[in-house]
């Protein structure tokens, strides 16, 4: 049997204005991550960059890490669980696309569930910016 991995780091930039609802353009940018980034329209700024050397690396000192796994036994409501973070607390997601385990990575904080059901990467994501969005007033 023979298991195959690549692991890509994301960087979002949440400076950028989004057209419509975000939930629903994080379909469109997941699937644009085959060209390693995606640019916005009109103009040469990058709304969506893969990372290349390690992903520490890239995180501020007062950063907690957050692992997803349906198996976690913290199992939170996303909204509750980011209004509960402080405004000085740099949150770092790791979201997984893979179907079975955990991640494994030394470096996440903390390992949290949000349905006590396997959930596709593009809902988890969903999930979390709809969250974050309403944390901070985002229409």
């Amino acid at each position: 049997m023979l298991e195959l991995r690549k692991v890509y780091f994301l960087k979002l930039n949440l400076m950028l204005e989004f057209q419509g609802h975000i939930s629903d353009s994080l379909v469109s940018l997941l699937q644009l991550i085959q060209n390693l980034n995606i640019t916005a329209v009109g103009k040469r700024e990058k709304v969506l960059q893969v990372i290349k050397n390690h992903v520490t690396n890239y995180f501020l000192i007062n950063s907690h890490k957050i692992g997803f796994s349906y198996s976690s036994d913290k199992l939170v409501k996303m909204r509750k669980y980011v209004d509960a973070v402080g405004d000085d607390v740099n949150l770092v997601f790791v979201v997984s696309a893979m179907v079975h385990g955990k991640l494994e990575l030394d470096y996440i904080d903390d390992f949290i569930a949000i349905p006590s059901y396997p959930l596709s990467a593009t809902m988890c994501i969903a999930r979390i910016t709809e969250a974050l969005a309403d944390k901070w007033s985002i229409l």
